[in-house]
């Protein structure tokens, strides 16, 4: 694990790409982008979450392996009630993935 010594977030590489800046006002962070990053969908939000294994269900519209622990796992979300305790237990993982903690310590 590696701490920036700027902003002191913690990350599984060191070194690792990123930007030190806290979480801010979204139209300063949207400013310069062009109109389309910002706007929202009428009926649906695409993703993806990436995953240190695959997971097969029917809620992910596609899953692309990179790596044997790094699967991309795309979705379409169409209302709130579809952010459930499965949903939000992918979302751990795809964060614990992130943070590389399937490598193990060392």
């Amino acid at each position: 694990m590696w701490t920036c010594p700027h902003c002191g977030r913690t990350f599984a590489n060191r070194n690792q790409t990123h930007r030190c800046a806290a979480l801010g006002d979204l139209d300063a962070h949207f400013a310069g982008c062009d109109p389309a990053v910002r706007a929202t969908r009428r009926h649906a939000l695409d993703g993806h979450l990436v995953l240190a294994e695959r997971i097969d269900s029917p809620r992910f519209t596609r899953i692309h392996t990179f790596s044997p622990h790094n699967v991309l796992h795309a979705f379409r979300l169409t209302g709130p009630e579809q952010v459930d305790d499965e949903f939000a237990g992918w979302l751990r993982r795809a964060y614990a993935a992130g943070e590389q903690r399937h490598r193990g310590p060392g």
